[in-house]
C-alpha cells in the first residue's frame, strides 16, 4: 500500500454515463452562460437605449412645455405691455393672459418688471393648491397682483377673476418690498434681445421650484417674464420610473434634487424661512440613500446592493435649453433588466435537463454494450490472476480494440495456460535424466524443430555431455565435447550468447554433423542457446536444428528464450539437487564410515545394516500378506529410510572407545590391573623387608624363610585371583565376592602425596580430607575419586521433550576397583552399558537437531526404533508396535540380524546363519521383534541373500525355515 491510499472504483458504463452527463451538461451550462452574457450585454446595450430615451423624453416634454412658453415672452415683449403702467392699461391685456395660462398648465404666472421698479404678475389658480396658497375664492381663475410707487410707498394690490375675467370681490391691498430690478431674472436679460432663463430656485409664494424666462421689451422700458415649475419634470420621472420600474432623479450641478417622482420632496422651508434644496440622502429612498456616498460621474455605469437586490443604471447629462443643463440618474435593478436574459438562461438550463433525462437512457444503454464485454474481460484476466485457466467463450463486440483485447486475452490465457503445464511438468520431475527428455520433448513441440539437443558441463566442468532428441523422441548418440575446441557451441557457452549458423554435410567437425545423416538432410539451420543459472553462469547448451532456410517466430522466439530460461534453472537446481543429495549422501556413508572404523568392535555394521534394511524393504514393498500388502515406498520415504539406516548409530561418535572396546572390568584408557599389581608387588616387598629385619633376631631362620615363602605364594595366589576376575569370562558367584572382598581388605602403606600430578577435574573428585603419610590403603579399594558425576539429567527427566523412559544410573562412570571386579558377567558395569545404549538417546538427539527438509522429517523417527521392543520393553522410548511406522520395525530386525552374524566384533564369535534365525526366532516368541517382517525376512528369502553377499561361507548352513515360521502362514506360498 510512500503509503498510496486506494481510490474507491466503479463500473466502466458508470463512468461513460457519467461522463456523457457532465459534458452535457457543462456544455448545457456554458451555453446558457454564454447566452446569459450575451443576452445581458445586449440587454445592458439596450438599457443605455432606454436610459437615452428617458432623457430624450424629458428633454422633449420639457421643451414641449418650454418652448411655447419662449414664445409667449418673446411675443408679449414686442407688445405694448411694457407700457401698461396702470391696471387699466394692462388690464387689455387680461384676455390674452388668462388664456395663455389656461392654454398651458406648466406656467404659473406672466410677469412685466418696470424701469420705475413697478411690478405686475398674472397668476393661474387652475387647482386647489395655487388657490390656497393664495387664499384665493373657489372660482378664481387668475389672479392680478400690480406692485407700483406711490405716495404711501410701494403698495401691492391683488385683483381675483373667475374663468369670464369677472372681477371677484374687492381688491386686496398690502405694501411691499418687492423689487423686480433686484432679481436675475430681470438684471440678466438688461440690454439683451435674447430670452434669459434663470437657474431653478424655490418660488416662495407657491412653495415649489421652477424657473423663469424673461425677455427685455422691445423698448427697454420693461422685462417681460414667465414663471414655470420644474412639476412636470418630475410628473415625467414618475411616468417614466413606473413604466420601466426604474428609480429616476434629476440633479443639477450642486447636487440637489430638481425633479423626482414625489416633488413634495424637493424642497423643505426650514425654521428661518430658509430654503433648503432635497440631497439624493433626502429622499428616503434607499437606493438613492447609497448613491449619496458614491461619485457621479457622467457616462460610468452605476452598481449599488440594497437589501440583496443588485442596482444598475448611469447618469446622464441633459440639456433642457442653452441655460439649464441637468444629471439625470437613473437606476433600475438587475433582475428586472434582465429577466429575459435569466429567463432564457434558466430555459437553457431546462433544456440541457431533458436533453440528459431523454439521453441518459440512451447513453446508458451504449455504454452498457461498450462496457460488457470489457467487463467480461475484466473477469477473465481475474480469472487468470487466480490461474483459473479454463477456456471462456469468444466475446462478441462491434468495438475492434475491444475484439482485439479479448483475442489478446485468450492468447495469454492459452500461453501461460501451456507455460504453466510445462512448469508444473518440469517441476513435478525429480529424475534428472527424465528431466532431460522432458525438456527436449517440450522444446520439440514448442519449436517443430527436426531435432533438440541439451549439452550440460560435467561436474569437472571439462566437457560438454550431450543429449539429444528427435521428432520422432528418438534418442540420437551425439559425441562428448571437451570444452578447449573451437567449436560454435564452445563459443555459445562461453560466450553466453545465442549462435546461429547453417549445418552442412561438409562439415564433418561440427558436433551436430552426425544429426544430418540421421535426419536425412543436406542442410539444417543451427540454432543455439546458452543455459545460465541463476549466478548467470553457463552450465549448458540448449540447440535446435530446424530444417534449412526456416526460421523462429517472434512468439516462438519470446516462448523458447523464456522457457529455456526456465529450463535452465531447472536443470542447474536439479544438478545442484542432485550434487547437493550426493554430497550428503557421501557425507552420511562417511560417518558411518568413521564409526564402523572407530572401533574393531563395530566394524561394518554401519555400511551392512543399511544394505539389509533396503532388503527388507523391497521385499515388504511386494508383499502380498495382509499385514504389508498395503506398505508403498514413495521415492522419499526411500531416500528417508537410506539415510536413517546409514545414520542408525550415528550417536556412537558419543561413546568414548574404551567403552566400547571394555575388554576387562579394570579397562579405562588403559587396564589398570598393572596398577594393581603393582600394590601386589608392594606387598612381596613389604613382606621381605619384614623378612630380613626379622632375620637377626629370629632363632629359626628356616621357619622364618618358609613364612615368607608362604606369604609369597599366598600374595601370588591372590593376585592370580584378582587377574582372573578381571576376566569378563569369569563369573562372580558369592564365593568369588567373599575371596575377591577379604583380598582387598588387605592394606599397603603408601608414602607419597597422591594428589601430586592430577588434573583439575581429579583433583575436584578428591575427598577435601588428606590423611597424613605414610598412610595404609586397601589393596582393592572403591574411592571417592572413582565416582564421576552425571551432568545431563534433563535428558532422562519424566518431561523431556524426545519422550525417552530410560532411568539413568545414578553415576556417569563408578571406576572402583572393586565394584568393577565385582561385575557378575561381563566386563561392563550398570553405567558403562547405560552408556554404550545412551548411544541411541544420542542419535536421536543429533538427528533430530538437523533442520530437515518436509520429506526427510521421518529420518529420527526411522533411525531412532532399532532398539524398542514390540512389547514396549525397548529403549530409548519404550515404543510398542503400534507406535513405530514399519521402516523402523523393518531397521530393528535388520540390526539385529547384522549384529548377530557381523564377523569382525573381536569380543564375540559370528553366529553362523541357523544359529542367528533361531535366536531371532525366539525374540519374534517373545515380542521382541515384528512377527510379520520376522515371516517376511524368511519367506522372501532376504535372510539368504544377505548371507551369500556378506556371511562367510562357513556361517552359511542349511536353515529350515518352516520351523520357524508362524503356523497359520506355514503352509502359504513362498514369495
Amino acid at each position: 500500500m510512500g503509503h498510496r491510499k486506494w481510490l474507491r472504483q466503479f463500473p466502466l458504463h458508470l463512468h461513460i454515463s457519467t461522463l456523457f452527463v457532465v459534458i452535457i451538461l457543462t456544455l448545457g451550462s456554458i451555453l446558457s452562460y454564454w447566452n446569459y452574457q450575451k443576452t445581458s450585454e445586449i440587454i445592458y446595450s439596450a438599457n443605455d437605449k432606454i436610459f437615452e430615451h428617458i432623457s430624450d423624453r424629458i428633454t422633449l416634454k420639457f421643451r414641449e412645455a418650454y418652448i411655447p412658453v419662449a414664445h409667449t415672452v418673446n411675443l408679449l415683449a414686442q407688445t405694448s405691455l411694457s407700457k401698461a403702467s396702470t391696471l387699466t392699461q394692462q388690464s387689455e391685456y387680461f384676455p390674452l393672459l388668462a388664456e395663455v395660462l389656461g392654454n398651458q398648465p406648466e406656467l404659473t404666472a406672466i410677469a412685466a418688471g418696470f424701469e420705475n421698479g413697478d411690478y405686475f404678475i398674472a397668476r393661474a389658480l387652475h387647482d386647489d393648491y395655487m388657490k390656497a396658497r393664495f387664499n384665493a375664492p373657489d372660482n378664481s381663475y387668475i389672479q392680478i397682483d400690480q406692485t407700483h410707487t406711490g405716495a404711501g410707498g410701494r403698495r401691492l394690490e391683488r385683483i381675483f377673476f373667475d374663468k369670464d375675467l369677472n372681477k371677484i370681490g374687492q381688491p386686496f391691498y398690502q405694501k411691499s418690498s418687492y423689487d423686480p430690478r433686484t432679481r436675475p431674472w430681470y438684471k440678466d436679460v438688461l440690454n439683451s434681445q435674447q430670452i434669459g432663463v434663470t437657474a431653478p430656485y424655490f418660488y416662495y409664494f407657491i412653495q415649489k421650484v421652477g424657473i423663469t424666462l424673461s425677455r427685455q421689451s422691445a423698448d427697454k422700458n420693461a422685462v417681460i417674464a414667465a414663471d414655470m415649475t420644474l412639476d412636470m419634470l418630475s410628473d415625467i420621472i414618475a411616468n417614466s420610473g413606473k413604466a420601466q420600474q426604474a428609480e429616476i432623479v434629476l440633479l443639477n450641478d450642486e447636487d440637489h434634487v430638481i425633479a423626482y417622482k414625489d416633488h413634495s420632496l424637493l424642497t423643505k422651508l426650514e425654521a428661518d424661512n430658509k430654503v433648503k434644496y432635497a440631497s439624493l440622502d433626502d429622499l428616503n429612498n434607499p437606493i438613492f440613500s447609497a448613491l449619496h456616498q458614491a461619485p457621479l460621474s457622467l457616462d460610468r455605469p452605476l452598481s449599488i446592493l440594497v437589501d440583496g437586490r443588485k442596482w444598475i443604471g448611469k447618469t446622464n447629462p441633459i440639456a433642457l435649453s442653452d441655460n439649464l443643463r441637468f444629471r439625470l440618474v437613473i437606476m433600475m435593478p438587475e433582475d428586472q433588466l434582465l429577466s429575459g436574459a435569466i429567463v432564457a438562461r434558466q430555459q437553457s438550463l431546462l433544456i440541457t435537463i431533458i436533453i440528459i433525462l431523454f439521453t441518459v437512457p440512451l447513453i446508458w444503454l451504449v455504454a452498457r454494450a461498450i462496457s460488457t464485454p470489457l467487463t467480461e474481460l475484466a473477469n477473465q484476466t481475474s480469472a487468470i490472476r487466480r490461474f483459473e485457466l479454463t477456456p471462456q467463450p469468444e466475446i462478441k463486440t462491434r468495438i475492434a480494440e475491444v475484439q482485439d483485447l479479448g483475442a489478446a486475452i485468450s492468447m495469454m490465457r492459452e500461453t501461460i495456460t501451456r507455460f504453466l503445464g510445462l512448469l508444473h511438468n518440469i517441476n513435478a520431475e525429480r529424475d534428472f535424466t527424465t528431466l532431460l527428455d522432458l525438456v527436449k520433448k517440450e522444446m520439440l513441440i514448442i519449436s517443430n524443430a527436426n531435432a533438440v539437443s541439451i549439452h550440460l558441463l560435467s561436474d569437472d566442468e571439462s566437457q560438454l555431455k550431450p543429449s539429444c532428441t528427435d521428432q520422432n523422441q528418438q534418442e540420437i548418440s551425439l559425441p562428448t565435447i571437451t570444452l578447449n575446441t573451437e567449436t560454435t557451441l564452445c563459443h555459445a557457452l562461453m560466450g553466453q550468447e545465442i549462435q546461429h549458423y547453417r549445418l552442412s554435410l561438409n562439415d564433418s567437425t561440427d558436433p551436430h554433423h552426425s544429426l544430418l545423416a540421421t535426419l536425412n538432410c543436406s542442410n539444417a539451420e543451427v540454432y543455439i542457446i546458452p543455459l545460465l543459472n541463476r549466478l548467470q553462469e553457463s552450465i549448458g547448451t540448449l540447440t535446435f536444428i530446424l530444417p534449412a532456410g526456416k526460421s523462429f517466430t517472434p512468439d516462438q522466439q519470446a516462448f523458447i528464450q523464456e522457457f529455456s530460461s526456465f529450463a535452465s534453472m531447472t536443470l542447474a537446481t536439479r544438478q545442484l539437487v542432485r550434487m547437493q543429495k550426493s554430497l550428503l549422501e557421501s557425507f552420511v556413508e562417511l560417518i558411518a564410515q568413521t564409526i564402523d572404523a572407530k572401533s574393531p568392535y563395530t566394524g561394518g555394521h554401519c555400511q551392512r545394516v543399511p544394505a539389509l534394511t533396503k532388503m527388507l524393504a523391497q521385499a515388504a514393498e511386494q508383499s502380498n500378506a495382509p499385514a504389508l500388502k498395503e506398505f508403498k515406498m514413495s521415492t522419499n520415504m526411500w531416500e528417508t529410510l537410506h539415510i536413517a539406516s546409514w545414520m542408525h548409530d550415528c550417536g556412537k561418535v558419543t561413546t568414548p572407545d574404551y567403552v566400547v572396546d571394555k575388554a576387562t572390568r579394570l579397562e579405562t584408557i588403559y587396564n589398570r590391573i598393572h596398577e594393581i599389581r603393582m600394590r601386589f608387588e608392594i606387598l612381596k616387598r613389604d613382606a621381605e623387608i619384614e623378612y630380613w629385619k626379622a632375620y637377626p633376631d629370629s632363632e629359626d631362620k628356616p621357619q622364618l624363610f618358609a613364612n615368607l615363602q608362604a606369604r609369597w605364594q599366598q600374595i601370588d595366589d591372590d593376585f592370580a585371583f584378582v587377574a582372573q576376575c578381571n576376566d569378563g569370562d569369569q563369573f562372580m558367584g558369592k564365593a568369588e565376592l567373599s575371596r575377591l572382598n577379604s583380598i582387598a581388605a588387605q592394606t599397603w602403606e603408601r608414602t607419597l602425596d597422591d594428589r601430586l600430578g592430577l588434573s583439575w577435574e581429579e583433583q575436584n573428585r578428591m575427598p577435601k580430607a588428606i590423611p597424613p603419610l605414610p598412610t595404609k590403603e586397601r589393596l582393592l579399594a572403591d574411592r571417592a575419586e572413582h565416582l564421576i558425576l552425571r551432568d545431563d539429567t534433563s535428558t532422562y527427566s519424566a518431561d523431556n521433550i524426545w519422550g525417552f523412559t530410560l532411568t539413568p544410573p545414578e553415576y556417569l562412570y563408578n571406576r572402583g576397583e572393586l565394584y568393577n571386579l565385582s561385575i557378575q558377567r561381563g566386563t561392563l558395569t550398570p553405567e558403562e552399558r547405560f552408556k554404550i545404549n545412551d548411544h541411541i538417546v544420542q542419535t536421536i538427539k543429533m538427528l533430530e537437531a538437523l533442520p530437515y527438509p518436509r520429506h526427510l522429517r521421518n529420518i529420527p523417527t526411522y533411525a531412532g526404533g532399532h532398539h524398542e521392543k514390540m512389547d514396549g520393553s525397548g529403549y530409548p522410548r519404550g515404543l510398542h508396535k503400534e507406535d513405530m511406522p514399519l521402516p523402523s520395525r523393518i531397521m530393528a530386525v535388520a540390526d539385529i540380524f547384522e549384529a548377530l552374524t557381523a564377523a569382525d566384533r573381536p569380543y564375540k564369535k559370528a553366529k553362523k546363519l541357523s544359529e542367528a534365525v533361531k535366536i531371532m526366532a525366539k525374540m519374534r516368541d517373545d515380542n521382541h521383534i515384528d512377527a510379520d517382517l520376522f515371516d517376511l525376512f524368511l519367506r522372501s528369502g532376504t535372510y539368504k541373500t544377505y548371507a551369500q553377499r556378506y556371511l562367510s561361507p562357513e556361517q552359511i548352513d542349511e536353515v529350515d525355515i518352516f520351523t520357524y515360521l508362524q503356523e497359520e502362514e506355514s503352509t502359504t506360498d513362498l514369495a
